[in-house]
């Protein structure tokens, strides 16, 4: 996405009274261009970054209680703001980067005032570790048609902690526009999400549902249990609309989401578990 659309894109978010603003570092220059889009309208959203999953900072030797510091700083010179509201340790290798040392010095740069929360952006059992630790305030993690898991162990594990959760990839990168067999080449990263969407095989017509899929899927992600805020992400700022158009239509019936949760068990091997 370029600079003029993800100022359409931003612009068209607050002005329809979205309130959130999901970014981080690694994100190419997104941190750049909310910064040069909305800082103006920095009281208008809660604005939330991550650090620490940069390609070059992916072993455990770069995850320095020095970068904690350095990496927020860096994002707020971007994001043109002198504070974010919440800070994510974004998806360590394994739980062990997990550590005291960074969780405090997470704190500090919230003693400090650059952030007022800190949370935890990752899945699977890494995403239980950071929860079982007591140290953060919120969790972000996958939830979707594709992502099922997470529906009987961390979610009620969040609750339980009575933790924040904003879901992320709840559209799993939709996935459906490939179609069976899939039309174009599959993007290496959306290819897990590709495999199982064929080993579900079914569509929204199959469970009961009279609407889209982006429809479906976000009516499944935004209103499971444990969920506090959903983060589609869009390009198209005609799709900020439609979105909020969704997301507004309610929860699913209960026998749509007993459909997908059978043909979830159905296929699921046990290793279908957030995305790598």
């Amino acid at each position: 996405m370029d600079a003029p659309t993800s100022d359409k894109v931003l612009n068209a978010a607050l002005d329809a009274g979205l309130n959130l603003i999901d970014t981080a570092e690694c994100y190419d220059d997104s941190e750049v261009f909310v910064g040069n889009a909305v800082s103006g309208r920095r009281d208008e959203y809660f604005l939330v970054t991550k650090w620490g999953h940069k390609a070059a900072q992916l072993t455990q030797k770069k995850w320095t209680v020095p970068l904690v510091r350095e990496s927020i700083e860096a994002s707020l010179e971007r994001l043109k703001t002198d504070h974010v509201d919440l800070l994510l340790m974004h998806s360590p290798a394994d739980a062990a980067l997990i550590t005291d040392e960074l969780i405090d010095a997470m704190n500090e740069v919230k003693q400090a005032g650059l952030t007022r929360y800190i949370g935890y952006s990752g899945d699977n059992d890494d995403a239980l570790y950071a929860i079982s630790t007591g140290a953060f305030d919120c969790l972000e993690t996958s939830v979707s048609i594709f992502d099922q898991q997470v529906l009987t162990d961390i979610l009620p594990a969040a609750i339980k902690a009575n933790l924040g959760v904003i879901v992320k990839r709840p559209l799993a990168n939709a996935i459906w526009r490939y179609g069976v067999p899939a039309t174009g080449e599959i993007n290496p990263y959306h290819q897990c999400y590709y495999d199982r969407f064929v080993a579900m095989d079914f569509t929204p017509a199959d469970v009961g549902f009279d609407g889209t899929w982006a429809e479906l899927a976000m009516r499944f992600s935004a209103y499971a249990p444990g969920v506090t805020i959903c983060i589609p992400g869009t390009t198209n700022p005609a799709h900020v609309a439609e979105n909020i158009d969704n997301f507004n239509r309610g929860p699913l019936d209960a026998a749509v989401i007993d459909k997908l949760r059978e043909i979830w068990a159905g296929c699921d091997d046990g290793s279908w578990i957030g995305q790598p």
